[in-house]
């Protein structure tokens, strides 16, 4: 009997491994370079994970050789960000404030605007062309 049970729960465990490996198509990983204000940018996009709902945002001088453990990072765990340059070359970023986490060592050309509630998000993510605004998003493009 115990022997018919440990079968089973082998089984199972093949089976929901088997599952999530099957949901690595939807792991997305896209790195591009900007160039804002003078200086080159690399976005980088994380999206997916075993459920599918890990998203995150990496901005970061694209001269840094890891982002690991970079002290230059801005990382928004978030599926969508807003950006614009400003009259001065200062780069205006709006983004969930939960979603946030700025670097030690901030860079004076970047403007965090802190988006709080439900409503706000959902006008920026619907308005941001009309807003003048630049979206990076973690959705994979389609092919």
């Amino acid at each position: 009997m115990t022997n018919r049970i440990i079968i089973f729960l082998i089984l199972i465990m093949f089976i929901v491994i088997q599952g999530c490996s099957s949901k690595s198509d939807d792991n997305y990983t896209h790195v591009e370079t900007i160039n804002l204000n003078g200086r080159e940018w690399n976005i980088e996009i994380q999206s997916g994970s075993i459920v599918g709902n890990n998203e995150c945002i990496l901005l970061y001088p694209s001269n840094t050789l890891s982002t690991q453990n970079s002290n230059l990072c801005y990382r928004f765990y978030t599926d969508e960000i807003y950006y614009t340059m400003d009259s001065l070359g200062r780069i205006n970023i709006y983004a969930p404030y939960s979603s946030i986490k700025e670097p030690l060592r901030k860079d004076s050309s970047i403007i965090m605007h802190e988006l709080y509630d439900h409503d706000i998000i959902s006008m920026y993510r619907n308005s941001f062309s009309r807003m003048k605004l630049t979206r990076i998003t973690t959705y994979k493009p389609k092919e």
